[in-house]
């Protein structure tokens, strides 16, 4: 017998998981527990389609956007820790986790921001009312969330996010519910004008200058002491420090004596600095090591609670920069990759002042020449013998960026945004302006990206004149004397030396492959046989070691 019923069933349009709370908490629990990647990504999925269709702002659905938001959050906290512990992934991989995460923390505000300006347009829908703190608490966090996760690709907040904050933080106090203290996510709880000074204090820490690590400390110390700025209104300089205008789409700024709009919000800061000395006090006493964790040193500690005092201190604006900026329109031609560095420092280096090298062993070309072709090339062979050989003047291609302005210690550059994939803080680059002729070292130092004027980068120069210098390793079992017969399998070392050798000592850049402490190495200066110890770490960057060396000389060399 037909079996109608069957046919009907057939036909029927399988239930949709985000039809209300029930059938969505069915469909999270038979998300793939193993892949937390793939189950983040079908609830980001799930989120824009239930914003893109709901066009009701009913209850119901709004419950089923907080059963998502709520069932992804640890997700989210498991691919942050990827992201922050991962430091050397691909760029693609990077860029792959960064997008999601900054995606969700989107759509997640922009859902709840629609339900909470629905609700505030239309008063008369009493049902939402209750909800409202807690979305208006969860929308704030999320705000913050993204300008840290911009920070870590360098970017700053736009005007939209920053209308966004201030409006949220004006709908907050009218409703009288912004110093309430409100269930944020599991046991957590806080308040919306905590969360709101969470957002402004982040950005004031020029996290242009910091990498995501160390922005991620000073928001986890953020989420601790936020509590403790009380923001006011009327700002006077006498009792406040820093300021806001909720009518602008920017962030804070110092407080001065002049006539403030009634928009302004304004604050001391002596408490939280305060909290800060405190902590710096109680972990060089070790009372509170416990803290850092076990991915955390506490000279990397301390020198961030340092960093983040001069930024948060009132007393230090405008008095960080060594040297004035001086505004200017040059080129500059930059070249990174510690190899090429160190072609473009040897062919520019003047004969008058370069350092004359003698080796008997093997030359820079020839270690180039291993290096890039498994051979020495018969070019290179014909000067293998010169006691002091010239240059090799390879071509070495560099970028040109625009130059903005230059101090007494680097240069502020403009580049497209599409060109720079390479860059990252701490990189090393060799630089030199137009109508110069010998080429500098330095480091970036700041980052940030503007959608309408690409990527703005700081640079200090580590050495005005650098000078390049191969290093043979000595080995710890084997005599000077014996060393001299002996054939070292170790190709020489390229070094850029970043100041004169004064007394003794002098300063040199080495790749960080090839650092070990306290090691030495032989070099022949000119005719002098030489040997140079490692002694103290300077700075540690990008794939490379800024090192104080002595330098000890010993007999000429033979003629």
């Amino acid at each position: 017998m037909f079996n109608i019923l069957s046919f009907l069933d057939k036909d029927k349009t399988p239930s949709d998981p985000l039809e209300n709370r029930k059938s969505a908490i069915r469909w999270l629990n038979e998300l793939p527990g193993t892949d937390t990647f793939a189950s983040h990504a079908k609830i980001l999925d799930a989120l824009i389609r239930l914003r893109n269709r709901n066009a009701n702002y009913d209850v119901e659905k709004l419950e089923v956007l907080i059963a998502l938001d709520e069932y992804a959050r640890p997700l989210q906290a498991i691919l942050n820790e990827q992201y922050l512990r991962n430091t050397r992934m691909s760029t693609a991989m990077e860029t792959k986790l960064w997008q999601a995460i900054y995606a969700f923390y989107n759509e997640i505000n922009l859902a709840y921001y629609s339900y909470i300006t629905v609700n505030i347009a239309d008063p008369n829908i009493s049902k939402l009312a209750p909800f409202l703190p807690q979305i208006t608490l969860r929308a704030l966090h999320d705000l913050g969330n993204l300008f840290k996760w911009r920070f870590f690709h360098y970017d700053q907040p736009d005007e939209k996010l920053w209308r966004m904050l201030h409006k949220l933080y004006r709908i907050a106090e009218a409703q009288g519910f912004i110093n309430r203290a409100i269930p944020l996510y599991a046991a957590t709880e806080s308040t919306c004008s905590e969360q709101y000074v969470r957002a402004l204090l982040l950005t004031q820490i020029h996290p242009s200058a910091l990498p995501a690590k160390q922005i991620e400390m000073a928001d986890n110390w953020l989420l601790k002491w936020v509590r403790l700025v009380h923001l006011e209104k009327s700002p006077n300089p006498e009792q406040h420090h820093f300021y806001v205008d909720l009518a602008k789409p920017c962030g804070a700024a110092a407080v001065t004596d002049q006539i403030y709009p009634s928009t302004c919000l304004c604050w001391d800061a002596s408490t939280l600095l305060g909290q800060l000395r405190r902590t710096r006090e109680d972990l060089l006493a070790k009372k509170d090591a416990a803290q850092l964790g076990t991915d955390v040193r506490l000279p990397e500690y301390l020198r961030m609670l340092d960093y983040v005092e001069q930024q948060w201190d009132p007393a230090n604006q405008g008095k960080l920069r060594k040297s004035p900026r001086i505004a200017t329109k040059k080129l500059l031609a930059v070249v990174h990759g510690y190899n090429a560095i160190c072609t473009v420092v040897k062919n520019s280096t003047p004969d008058n002042t370069r350092i004359q090298e003698y080796d008997a062993d093997i030359k820079y070309a020839e270690m180039v020449d291993i290096q890039l072709y498994g051979f020495i090339t018969e070019s290179t062979r014909s000067r293998a013998h010169q006691s002091t050989p010239q240059p090799r003047l390879t071509e070495t291609h560099s970028e040109n960026w625009g130059m903005e302005d230059e101090s007494g210690e680097g240069y502020c550059a403009r580049i497209p945004s599409d060109k720079n994939d390479w860059l990252r803080l701490s990189q090393l680059v060799g630089v030199k302006a137009e109508h110069d002729t010998q080429w500098k070292v330095a480091v970036v130092r700041r980052l940030f990206r503007a959608p309408s004027s690409g990527t703005h980068v700081g640079m200090e120069v580590l050495a005005q004149t650098p000078n390049l210098l191969m290093f043979n390793a000595l080995n710890p079992n084997v005599t000077l004397a014996e060393s001299e017969h002996v054939i070292s399998t170790e190709l020489p070392i390229p070094i850029l030396t970043t100041s004169a050798i004064v007394n003794g000592q002098l300063s040199l850049i080495i790749d960080s492959a090839n650092y070990t402490g306290n090691r030495l190495f032989k070099v022949t200066v000119g005719s002098t046989l030489s040997i140079v110890k490692l002694t103290r770490v300077l700075e540690k960057g990008d794939a490379w070691i800024h090192v104080q060396a002595s330098i000890t000389s010993l007999a000429p060399q033979p003629g």
